[in-house]
This record gives structure tokens, sequence and C-alpha cells, in this order.
């Protein structure tokens, strides 16, 4: 299955419920299941599910500039 995101994306985190928002982050490594992004509130990386995400910006799929 194809993912609607790609590594080095600008993503923001969709809260349910009482979630804890985790804010914006970039997206460094897409799984079949998940999605490892890094925090940019925080500096923190882990692992969250594509349906709690939200795009905000393409990143350059991965390629320096």
């Amino acid at each position: 299955m194809k993912s609607a995101f790609n590594v080095g994306d600008l993503i923001r985190h969709s809260t349910m419920g009482h979630v804890i928002n985790r804010g914006y982050g970039i997206i460094l490594e897409i799984m079949p299941t998940k999605i490892k992004c890094l925090w940019i509130n925080n500096g923190t990386s882990s692992w969250i599910h594509s349906k709690y995400l939200r795009l905000i910006g393409r990143g350059q799929n991965g390629k320096s500039s």
C-alpha cells in the first residue's frame, strides 16, 4: 500500500480524545503500519499510526538539496 506521506514531510499530530498533542514533526521513516516522526517541540522521535497525522508541507522525499 502506498503511503500518503514521504520522508521529510512536515506533519501535524491530530489528537483524538485526551491524547497528548505532539504538535508538528518531520517524517523520518515509513513502515507499512506506522510512521517514525521527529517532534519539533521537544526533539524526541516516536512511532505513530498515519491516521493521527495531517500533512502540512511536502519535503524532498529524503533527498538533499
